[in-house]
């Protein structure tokens, strides 16, 4: 229960990081305008941008999931 409310506290303090929301926007931001003046015929240009814009996003929902449940997902238990 400690090692769960140790990192749901960590997950608090990094979401409450100014610098690193900004540095999340930031980098967003960045790939959005790279994704709108990509060539329309540069398909997998586009298709890594979009990527990353999914890849940022979900960071900050996993961060933000870890804040209200204290554990972290680490993905489909596979056999």
């Amino acid at each position: 229960m400690q090692d769960k409310e140790r990192r749901k506290s960590e997950a608090e303090r990094l979401m409450g990081e100014p610098l690193l929301m900004e540095a999340f926007q930031v980098l967003e931001n960045e790939t959005v305008e790279e994704l709108v003046n990509a060539k329309l015929l540069e398909d997998a240009q586009r298709r890594a941008l979009a990527d990353r814009i999914r890849t940022i996003r979900d960071v900050k929902q996993r961060l933000k999931s870890v804040i209200q449940t204290g554990k972290v997902y680490d993905g489909p238990n596979v056999a």
